[in-house]
């Protein structure tokens, strides 16, 4: 049996529509070693599930993922908190998968160039709790998606899909 992971998704800023795929890192990889050795045995499916941050964006345009990025290169600071939507983050035993969708009210950020986007998040095992670095970044370096400048009078919307699973 192998792995897979796999994610794309979807940006919206004004009349700016740009879908991209995404790189997982070591925090990606830490998740699904999480999700997957906890799930073992029958019946351990229904304490364990995780969870993402709201999605991040940065204005690095030059560098590309490498997978032991923890963090995003150059960080856009936010000055509103996006409204965070989450659909799934548990395990079936055979599939997780999820969607994370980040709203960014308009003003949010500063006037900036948007090259990079990325999320952090979390695995929960009963009573554990086990924060992660940066799990998956897309950026312009990439070719994920075309770098755009951040309009403060528009609203920003990311859309994130993911799914790990046994094949």
């Amino acid at each position: 049996m192998k792995v897979k992971a796999s994610g794309q998704g979807y940006i919206e800023h004004g009349n700016i529509k740009r879908e991209f795929k995404n790189h997982f890192v070591t925090g990606g990889l830490e998740l699904m070693a999480w999700l997957f050795s906890c799930n073992i045995g029958p019946g351990n499916t229904d304490m364990e599930y995780w969870s993402a941050d709201a999605i991040l964006v940065g204005a690095d345009t030059a560098t590309q993922t490498t997978f032991s990025m923890s963090t995003l290169v150059s960080p856009i600071n936010i000055l509103i908190n996006a409204s965070t939507l989450y659909n799934i983050y548990y395990f079936n035993g055979s599939t997780a998968s999820a969607r994370i969708i980040s709203i960014y009210p308009v003003s949010a950020l500063p006037s900036a160039t948007i090259g990079e986007i990325g999320f952090n998040g979390s695995f929960i095992s009963y009573a554990q709790y086990i924060p992660l670095n940066l799990i998956s970044r897309a950026s312009n370096a990439d070719g994920d998606f075309i770098a755009f400048a951040y309009n403060p009078a528009n609203q920003l919307q990311i859309t994130w899909n993911l799914i790990f699973s046994w094949v």
